[in-house]
């Protein structure tokens, strides 16, 4: 902490505050746009006081968890008129022992962006020390939103390593945590479309089986675009509680991190999964930048490409490296992401390096069956694209877009490559082109 002569211990730019209602568990850095004219410590910071107090200051703490916040209230209000009844309902209470939306919040998919409403300014600054009009902040003062949270001051981490810039900057090891808009949109139209599709006189009794996928490639198999969906995982027409439940699981897979997929997997009862053997795994900037920096110098080989450039044999693959493993362990949905921006983009498609590069914010999951990496609508969804959820015999829409078929193989995710426009006999995932 940074310190000016004896007493109070005050607050500089760099220092990090944290909000009892937020997501982000190292909390976030905060900044100051104009500085009051006194600086401190090793690094010559400016020094903070209660007016600051705005989002210029406070940035936000990523996902806000608080039941005051009014854009929550109404997610669930709205979620709750819809799904009170439903069979998907009963099917969640049959697995899991709550109601649909008490466990969509336990697991973070009914959230919303940290959006700090603090018009109000700190309490408990330094009264005896005026800077610009105001009370020094200090590490004992508190902010409150007006959405619920207490925002205080956090006690500076002994190892400084990873530590990055002040100006609002996330840290090293923290993983993406706000979702975009228009993945948590499609998501949400996806969960829908389930519920509707569920028969109607679905019972409370109702239990989930693994139903198998015919790949066995441990999560990490393409097909050839144009191919065709080789997993089945289920038909509208023949819905079961284990179809069902293993959809709703794909949709979160696809769309949230690690933490949140680590999570629902279990809590939807999908079989031989548990709280204790779904593990989130992640990689530090530093390792993710490293491996980016190896995998740059590898040349993609043309036995792994088809005619298009689409990859279709990860484990030729395997010099490329993620999560410090060959992408044949835990590249699928990267593959997947590659193959639908050239698709959609040929000219200016990022690269597989870079697609890697990216995708490992999102953290991995590792299961006794393997190790998938989540996240592909949200990172499709980042780069501008849209993105659709289909079920099985749903019409694919005409026009330009790169067709992704779901699967579950124990519990690992696979994709393949499907012909858009088409009826499809599993889960897919439209991507539509940049805007």
């Amino acid at each position: 902490m940074s310190e000016m002569g004896e007493g109070p211990i005050y607050v500089t730019r760099g220092m990090k505050a944290q909000c009892n209602c937020g997501t982000a568990p190292k909390g976030q850095y905060l900044n100051i746009v104009v500085d009051h004219g006194v600086v401190t410590g090793p690094d010559q910071q400016p020094v903070l006081n209660t007016n600051d107090h705005t989002t210029d200051t406070v940035i936000g703490f990523g996902n806000c968890t608080s039941d005051t916040n009014p854009k929550l209230q109404m997610q669930k209000g709205i979620l709750n008129a819809v799904l009170g009844g439903s069979p998907i309902n009963q099917l969640v209470k049959a697995v899991s022992g709550k109601n649909a939306v008490d466990l969509m919040s336990d697991i973070g998919l009914i959230s919303c962006k940290c959006e700090p409403d603090t018009p109000q300014v700190w309490q408990m600054g330094d009264e005896e020390h005026i800077l610009d009009g105001a009370p020094v902040l200090t590490k004992d003062s508190v902010l409150y939103c007006r959405n619920g949270g207490i925002i205080t001051i956090m006690e500076e981490e002994e190892d400084t390593e990873s530590s990055e810039s002040a100006e609002g900057q996330t840290e090293e090891n923290q993983e993406v945590d706000v979702v975009d808009a228009a993945a948590q949109d499609a998501a949400a139209a996806a969960m829908e479309k389930i519920n509707a599709a569920m028969p109607a006189e679905m019972q409370q009794d109702s239990t989930s089986e693994s139903n198998q996928a015919s790949s066995s490639d441990g999560g990490s198999g393409m097909t050839s675009y144009g191919g065709g969906g080789n997993g089945s995982v289920g038909t509208v027409g023949a819905n079961t509680a284990a179809s069902a439940t293993e959809m709703a699981a794909m949709v979160v897979m696809t769309t949230y991190p690690s933490s949140i997929s680590s999570r629902v997997m279990p809590s939807l009862g999908m079989e031989g999964l548990s709280a204790d053997n779904c593990t989130p795994v992640y990689s530090s900037l530093a390792q993710r930048t490293a491996a980016l920096t190896q995998n740059q110098d590898i040349k993609m080989p043309a036995s792994a490409l088809n005619e298009q450039g689409l990859i279709t044999d990860l484990s030729k693959l395997n010099e490329f490296q993620m999560f410090q493993q060959p992408v044949s362990v835990a590249g699928g949905s990267a593959a997947a992401a590659y193959n639908a921006m050239k698709q959609l983009t040929p000219q200016s498609s990022p690269s597989f390096s870079q697609v890697i590069f990216e995708m490992e914010a999102y953290g991995a999951v590792k299961t006794p069956n393997g190790m998938f990496v989540p996240g592909l609508s949200d990172y499709l969804a980042k780069q501008g694209c849209g993105v659709e959820f289909f079920l099985p015999e749903e019409e694919l829409p005409t026009g330009q877009g790169a067709a992704i078929g779901l699967s579950l193989n124990q519990g690992i995710m696979s994709y393949q490559a499907l012909v858009p426009y088409q009826k499809a006999d599993c889960l897919s995932l439209m991507v539509t082109p940049k805007n």
